[in-house]
Order: C-alpha cells, then sequence, then structure tokens
C-alpha cells in the first residue's frame, strides 16, 4: 500500500495563524517601540510562550484553539535579576474560532473571529497603558491584528 496524494500535506500549506502583536509608543502612536527583554506567559498555566532577550517591536505568538480566550502575561525586563525592574501586565483576548477542515493530511486549521481584548488593570502600575485591536478576525499572519502602546 504506498501513499497517495491525499497522504501527503504540502509545506506551503496554510497553518493555523498566530497572533502578531506591534508594540508602539504611547506618547506618539504611529512610532514602533521596542520591549527591552520581553517575555509573554500563559497566565492560567504560567508556562512560557516567548522569550526575548533583545528588545523588540513585534512577535507572533499562538492562540489557544480549544477555548474562547487566552489570559497572557507580558512580562517586561524579564530577565533582571533586580525584581523590582521586572513588571507584569496581564492581557486577556477573547475569541471564537472557527475550524476548517482541509484534506486527510493537513487536517484542520482554526480562524479566530470577533477578537476583542481587555488590558487588567494594576493601579496605575501597568507598562502597557491601551490597546487597539487592528484586525477582529484572525485568519492570516499577513499584518499585525493587535498593537499594544506603552
Amino acid at each position: 500500500m504506498g501513499c497517495t496524494r491525499d497522504d501527503i500535506c504540502p509545506e506551503d500549506t496554510q497553518t493555523t495563524p498566530l497572533l502578531i502583536i506591534t508594540f508602539k509608543d504611547f506618547a506618539n502612536q504611529t512610532e514602533s517601540k521596542t520591549v527591552p527583554n520581553l517575555e509573554v506567559r500563559d497566565a492560567e498555566t504560567g508556562e512560557l510562550v516567548l522569550f526575548s532577550a533583545a528588545s523588540t517591536d513585534s512577535i507572533a505568538i499562538p492562540l489557544r484553539n480549544f477555548s474562547t480566550r487566552t489570559d497572557l502575561l507580558f512580562i517586561r525586563e524579564a530577565d533582571t535579576t533586580d525584581t523590582d525592574e521586572s513588571n507584569i501586565d496581564q492581557f486577556n483576548l477573547f475569541y471564537t474560532t472557527e475550524d476548517i477542515y482541509l484534506n486527510r493530511a493537513c487536517g484542520f486549521i482554526s480562524n479566530y473571529n470577533d477578537v476583542s481584548g481587555q488590558l487588567i488593570n494594576e493601579s496605575g502600575a501597568n507598562w502597557i497603558f491601551s490597546f487597539e485591536v487592528l484586525q477582529t478576525t484572525i485568519s492570516d499572519q499577513n499584518e499585525a491584528h493587535l498593537t499594544l502602546f506603552h
């Protein structure tokens, strides 16, 4: 019994998209602004989602596709030994999922619809001041879906 055409999923097949986040300057919202030593963790499990030892102004991270929300902890200055310099903000994403069957070899992908967000206010201690949902549907990784202003 040999492989048929449906048994192999081509490498260029679309996959479940990652959430593209850009970071911008709160004072000048058209300007990109890097985040030093950014770490992103799943707020529910504590699992590391992303760590960037270098400063970065954009990231791509996965959302939970078996849920209608993903709660994330954004940690600025995460690698510092001085815990007073680290600052943790929680951001929650809400959405509906749309599972799309591609074929037998590739299976399903998930797209995210009706995307909205919630920044948890820490009584003025937030390093993230506001956000803008740029795309309420996440079906590709061609452009940013969310901007966080800091």
